[in-house]
């Protein structure tokens, strides 16, 4: 016999509250039902429950951001001024004891410090003014609080993502990629592509210390130990879904070498996802993920690129591009493009970087790949998709024309078959 107390189910903080609507819902299927069809309608009632307690738990977390702030304030303002510094959110964001709900309030706060025009400092009145409202774009500082929708966003993550490097047989899959609150579509792009071309070559990157630790071994031979992540920089890191957390680490191995270049770290203050998270050059990435130089292939001039092109440039353009990607789809080299930081097609991103995923010359249909990934979905107003309307996107694919790719984007990279030459110190 089923009682109430049986729908009582253990969530990452414990057992979840009951819910009354679903003990009724369930028990009103079981009751005087013995058959199997009515079995599976039992089975349809809890999994509609559960979904939908999730769903509600997601959109609003169990502990509200003030709250957390209120209850943790003190301690993290650790020179008790009355005010938070970048540096001592950083050492929150660093600290392997800082979990859950305090993780997730410390993340949504780094965010703000990381901005271009960020504040110098952050009192708990700052922090408790409204901010339910979420950014316009998840990788770009708009310059306004956005606290508790950040927060929101950020437990929701951590909930999704399995504690694992990999968790499932066929991981990496692009399925289950999605570029986070970092800048770092120039890196996500280029993994998206490199398990897109062969999964193994990424998986194959890992090796697995018992301590929570992790070896990546790039393809060039270049090799970096990356910690067992805390829970913050799991938070401000991608997703690649129920996969486990490979990619939080590829982004944390890659923030390591960028911590080298001098020119990448503006601040004492600084962490490996902050250098990354301002953008990058999808070249150097390519290069690190292949093994390869790569080059870059412009559309126009710099000296054109305010000017609208000619019908020759165009042309142009369009019949040297048709080469490249053809003979880059046909040896399965990896491809990366860029969009520039003007008026685009609605759906398409500015300033973004991007992969193609294939070409078919014979249409001469670009397939490309936003590294905003599952999270992105987009469908035009208009059913005449094209330059003015834009084109249907789903969880981030889409098919471009070629003639409307030389018009949209401003220039790709190519990976070549030159072995990258990189020193290992």
């Amino acid at each position: 016999m089923f009682t109430m107390n049986t729908w009582c189910f253990r969530g990452p903080h414990g057992p979840t509250p009951r819910n009354p609507a679903f003990g009724v819902a369930v028990m009103s299927q079981l009751h005087g039902h013995r058959r199997s069809r009515d079995v599976v309608a039992v089975l349809a009632a809890l999994v509609v429950c559960l979904l939908g307690g999730a769903s509600a738990r997601a959109a609003n977390p169990a502990v509200s951001f003030q709250k957390v702030v209120e209850e943790h304030f003190l301690a993290w303002d650790q020179d008790h001024d009355g005010v938070l510094s970048p540096l001592e959110i950083d050492r929150q964001v660093q600290n392997p004891a800082v979990k859950g709900f305090e993780a997730a309030a410390v993340s949504a706060i780094h965010i703000c410090f990381r901005g271009e025009k960020s504040p110098a400092r952050l009192s708990q009145v700052d922090l408790l003014q409204y901010s339910e409202k979420e950014s316009e774009r998840r990788d770009k500082d708009d310059h306004k609080f956005h606290f508790a929708a950040d927060y929101a966003a950020f437990d929701r993550h951590i909930h999704e993502l399995p504690r694992q490097i990999f968790t499932v047989a066929n991981a990496p899959s692009l399925e289950g990629i999605a570029q986070g609150k970092l800048g770092d579509c120039y890196l996500v792009a280029v993994v998206g592509a490199a398990v897109h071309r062969d999964p193994r070559t990424v998986r194959n990157m890992f090796r697995i210390h018992i301590d929570g630790s992790n070896e990546i071994v790039f393809p060039n031979g270049q090799a970096l130990k990356v910690p067992a992540l805390t829970d913050s920089e799991i938070m401000l890191g991608s997703s690649a879904a129920n996969q486990g957390l490979w990619l939080n680490v590829l982004e944390k191995a890659y923030g390591q070498i960028k911590m080298r270049n001098p020119k990448a770290v503006k601040t004492l203050a600084d962490l490996d996802l902050d250098v990354i998270a301002r953008g990058g050059d999808a070249q150097h990435t390519l290069s690190i993920l292949t093994g390869h130089k790569c080059n870059w292939d412009p559309f126009y001039s710099k000296k054109a690129k305010d000017a609208e092109p000619s019908r020759e440039q165009v042309e142009a353009v369009r019949q040297h591009m048709h080469a490249k990607l053809a003979d880059a789809a046909a040896h399965r080299r990896l491809v990366c493009i860029s969009s520039p930081r003007t008026k685009l097609p609605p759906g398409i991103i500015t300033g973004h970087d991007y992969a193609m995923l294939g070409y078919d010359s014979q249409r001469r249909l670009v397939h490309v790949w936003n590294p905003w990934g599952r999270t992105y979905n987009f469908k035009p107003k208009h059913e005449r998709h094209g330059l003015e309307h834009g084109y249907p996107v789903e969880k981030g694919h889409f098919d471009i024309p070629l003639d409307d790719f030389v018009r949209v984007f401003n220039g790709v990279w190519f990976e070549t078959y030159d072995p990258l030459q990189v020193s290992h110190k």
